[in-house]
């Protein structure tokens, strides 16, 4: 198998190999372990012998080093699918099984994009290669549950016909998608599945099955095996129970009250500090939008920005504060601030006089952080001397940091907060991968953390049931009954490849997030080439359903992101930002049935125009010079919209049947089509 090409990427050309395996050409797989120093052992398929084999099962064992170990797979076809399952038995007493990969793919990069669930949705081109790709393990983000929001990916060709690779999994486990080169002009494709489930037999039994299905209806028809079979076997909340300020379809802006846009030089208190001198630009920008809006705060915290896991009190004291909160309220408008996730600041980099070491070496909280797989200590984000502090992360398992977290949020619940985004930096609400042998979990990542954040944040909702809680980018699928509201980061996919609103389509009935800061922007484009950049960024979260958010700069006036000095000469245009956000979100309050409670389906009719070319720093992006995006309500009422994000207006062709439809698009606005 691994000398054989899928170039159609049929499923019965899998069943074919899978059925035609032969001592001397096995199926490609790897099991990964590591020994009591942490050392890392890893096997593959040519270290075994096949020691039986029937139509549907392989037995693989026979090694001289560790003649105990047995790896089983098995197999189920049915008409275009193939479901695989297995399990890994007669591990050695000296090593922990960590991963598995059991079943890997060689395709080729030539004609073909990769579909990932990440960060919302992505395709990447494979013959540009795969900027994300890479070897899981210590300091990796791309996780399911976590910056991976979904159980799935797909490989796609120019007709949008593919290979869907789904791992249909009830326990919701830690696994990773990888799609790695492989030789020249090819990609391995494989699922991790990471085996740490603390079961005493060590037995490690593949959860649910990992499933193949030949697609050929574009990144949409794979999105939908996805869903079907995530709501038949599901962790989701009730659909449409939203936290009651969203159903008012805010306007989020967002604000720090120190420094000049950026986390780094001088961070004195700017024209938003106090709390209540930013009341006008509220007024103002409410008035200018039609609409409700919230105030999200950064640098607001009173020991430094973005030092976690210590927020409280707000920089300047409570009083200020809760009188800009009750303002806010008194005209309908809601209060939220920006927190930085279960990280330990040793020392902030913003702020030199912030230490926490002392504190650290007397309470001995080496202990509570968690671990790499040779007792390293780091923490995963936003950590280094030219990053926003030093520190580690901690391990949510332990009950220190629980406790710990559990106090900060209970002063913040105290308070009134409307919303609280904490868990920025655990993308997607993850819990990072913690390989300790002394913290009463399995000492490598598995379905452990999954759990045990899951209850964690069930347990944070039971305490403070009605605080609004959110992460940095889309909560993941098991973290979505807790995190309610969350800075979506679609923004990241666009300096590498096109993205597509999946997060939306899979999951926008049950949580409807919002645009976000749009953090780290100036790093991969060049805003003086991309003019209308911020504007296209604006329409792209409208069609997928998310709220919209402005960065403010100083004066009231909307920045291109975070991170991105209010001293550059380089800034968007006012008038067109305020008026597409005005037009956009009238659309949004109008049809809640749609951008609100609707599930994203397929076009319901085609729309052709031009061309709009998004120029990063990696290349140039071609899109469509609007967006089109089709929803179905609660009710069973089907829309079609097309945006136009450009100041100017568009003519588009609409086929619909079998005739074909000049439509106008006005500036800065949409338009129902269908």
């Amino acid at each position: 198998m691994n000398k054989r090409i899928l170039n159609d990427f049929s499923v019965q050309n899998i069943c074919t190999l899978m059925a035609d395996i032969t001592p001397a050409e096995p199926l490609r797989f790897t099991l990964g372990f590591r020994e009591d120093d942490g050392s890392e052992v890893v096997l593959q398929e040519d270290e075994f012998q096949l020691l039986s084999s029937t139509d549907s099962e392989l037995v693989f064992s026979g090694m001289e080093r560790f003649q105990t170990l047995r790896f089983r797979l098995t197999w189920k076809t049915e008409e275009d699918v193939i479901c695989v399952s297995g399990d890994i038995s007669g591990v050695p007493e000296d090593l922990l099984l960590e991963y598995v990969e059991p079943v890997i793919l060689s395709i080729p990069a030539a004609g073909n994009t990769l579909l990932l669930v990440q960060n919302e949705g992505v395709l990447i081109d494979l013959e540009k290669g795969n900027p994300v790709s890479g070897e899981p393990g210590w300091h990796y983000h791309s996780f399911f549950p976590g910056r991976t929001e979904a159980q799935f990916m797909s490989v796609l060709n120019k007709n949008g016909c593919g290979l869907y690779i789904g791992a249909h999994d009830p326990s919701r486990a830690t696994k990773c998608f990888e799609c790695n080169p492989d030789g020249i002009g090819m990609y391995a494709l494989k699922v991790r599945y990471y085996c740490g489930n603390g079961n005493p037999d060590r037995i490690f039994r593949i959860p649910g099955k990992l499933v193949f299905r030949y697609v050929d209806g574009g990144w949409m028809d794979a999105a939908e095996i996805y869903r079907t079979w995530m709501e038949q076997n599901s962790l989701l909340p009730e659909k449409y129970n939203f936290p009651a300020f969203v159903k008012d379809s805010p306007v989020i802006l967002i604000h720090p009250v120190r420094g000049r846009g950026t986390d780094r030089g001088q961070m004195d208190a700017n024209e938003y500090f106090p709390y209540t001198n930013a009341m006008p630009v509220i007024d103002r920008m409410a008035d200018a939008l039609d609409s409700k809006v919230m105030s999200l705060l950064m640098h607001w915290e009173g020991t430094a920005p973005w030092a976690p896991p210590y927020v409280w009190p707000p920089y300047g004291g409570e009083e200020n504060l809760a009188e800009y909160r009750d303002m806010l309220h008194a005209k309908g408008h809601t209060l939220g601030v920006y927190c930085s996730g279960t990280a330990w600041t040793q020392y902030s980099t913003i702020d030199m006089s912030y230490s926490r070491k002392k504190q650290f070496e007397k309470e001995h909280l080496t202990k509570e952080m968690i671990r790499g797989p040779h007792g390293e200590m780091e923490a995963m984000l936003c950590n280094g001397w030219d990053q926003q502090r030093f520190g580690f992360d901690m391990c949510m398992v332990r009950q220190w940091p629980r406790n710990t977290v559990k106090n900060e949020l209970a002063k913040m619940a105290d308070f009134g907060f409307d919303y609280i985004q904490f868990f920025d930096q655990n993308i997607g609400g993850a819990a990072h991968w913690c390989w300790s042998r002394n913290h009463g979990h399995p000492p490598v990542p598995g379905v452990w953390q999954v759990d045990n954040m899951r209850q964690f944040l069930d347990e944070l909702s039971h305490d403070h049931p009605q605080l609004v809680l959110g992460c940095e980018a889309a909560a993941a699928e098991p973290y979505l009954k807790v995190l309610k509201f969350n800075d979506l980061r679609f923004n990241w996919n666009i300096r590498y490849a096109k993205a597509v609103p999946l997060y939306a389509f899979l999951f926008h009935e049950y949580v409807n997030n919002f645009m976000g800061n749009q953090c780290n922007l100036k790093f991969y484009m060049d805003f003086a080439d991309a003019p209308y950049n911020l504007l296209w960024r604006i329409a792209y979260s409208f069609h997928a359903g998310d709220l919209l958010s402005i960065v403010l700069r100083d004066g009231g006036r909307p920045a291109w992101s975070w991170v991105y000095s209010w001293d550059e000469a380089v800034q968007p245009e006012e008038g067109p930002v305020l008026e597409l956000v005005r037009n956009l979100n009238a659309i949004r309050k109008q049809y809640p049935e749609f951008f609100s409670r609707g599930r994203m389906i397929k076009p319901l009719v085609k729309v052709r125009g031009g061309k709009w070319t998004l120029p990063t720093k990696r290349g140039n992006f071609e899109y469509d010079s609007f967006f089109t995006t089709s929803w179905r309500s609660p009710e069973g009422k089907n829309a079609q919209f097309v945006i136009n994000f450009l100041p100017y207006k568009q003519e588009v062709k609409v086929e619909k049947n079998g005739n074909t439809e000049i439509v106008e698009l006005p500036p800065l606005n949409a338009v129902i089509v269908a």
